[in-house]
């Protein structure tokens, strides 16, 4: 079947291409992210999968939104950023990227603050 035709049928298996591809990665065994060194300065990606339709074009992972599975999604990342407090507490954040699916599905107390934790996410 030439493209043409799998367009015509929609059959497409979006992809988003990395380098090196992922066939070259390695399982590891164990790491201490606290003997890493970072540098000062670092940039920050926060993904949020969740967006009102799928796109046929878009590779990453997401899901159609649902405001529970949001709300729990918000506070298990609340938690894995404190996780990383120690390593980021002397860093520089030049950015805060927030990608995925569609951020601004996220409300801005979702942004801000986690019904767990009850407050600000924390100033590193």
């Amino acid at each position: 079947m030439n493209l043409e035709e799998k367009i015509n049928k929609t059959i497409f298996y979006p992809e988003v291409y990395v380098y090196p591809t992922p066939r070259c990665y390695k399982p590891i065994k164990k790491i201490d992210l606290n003997k890493i060194n970072f540098g000062e300065a670092i940039n920050l990606y926060i993904h949020i999968p969740f967006c009102k339709s799928i796109c046929s074009y878009c590779g990453y992972l997401k899901m159609i939104d649902n405001d529970k599975i949001r709300g729990e999604y918000v506070q298990a990342l609340t938690r894995e950023i404190l996780s990383y407090k120690q390593i980021l507490q002397n860093k520089t954040v030049n950015t805060v990227h927030f990608g995925g699916g569609t951020p601004t599905l996220l409300s801005s107390n979702q942004i801000k603050n986690t019904g767990q934790f009850g407050g600000s996410l924390p100033k590193f």
